[in-house]
């Protein structure tokens, strides 16, 4: 998982480099929100099964990186030379929402 959004990454900024935008960064975008969601979890019940004691606060470090990462989309919504760029993910994907 950790890769895959690395490669999300990689792809967002080289669109964005190359001043490209459109649907295909709308879908980085959305994905890269579900593959956030879903390492925090994950990250989250690690956390709680090891019974780390600053979970609270990295909790509210997630919740600040899912929020800036959901604006990032939320931001590129915004419609670019007459097409929306920020697709929402199918029902069953949606992260953050």
């Amino acid at each position: 998982m950790q890769h895959k959004r690395i490669s999300i990454l990689s792809a967002v900024f080289a669109l964005v480099k190359n001043k490209e935008s459109g649907e295909k960064l709308g879908d980085l975008l959305a994905e890269l929100k579900m593959c956030t969601k879903t390492h925090f979890e994950h990250e989250e019940k690690m956390m709680q099964m090891a019974k780390y004691p600053d979970i609270k606060q990295h909790e509210m470090l997630h919740k600040t990186m899912a929020d800036k990462t959901a604006a990032l989309c939320q931001v590129q919504r915004r419609s670019v030379n007459g097409i929306r760029v920020c697709r929402r993910a199918p029902p069953h994907r949606q992260a953050y929402q």
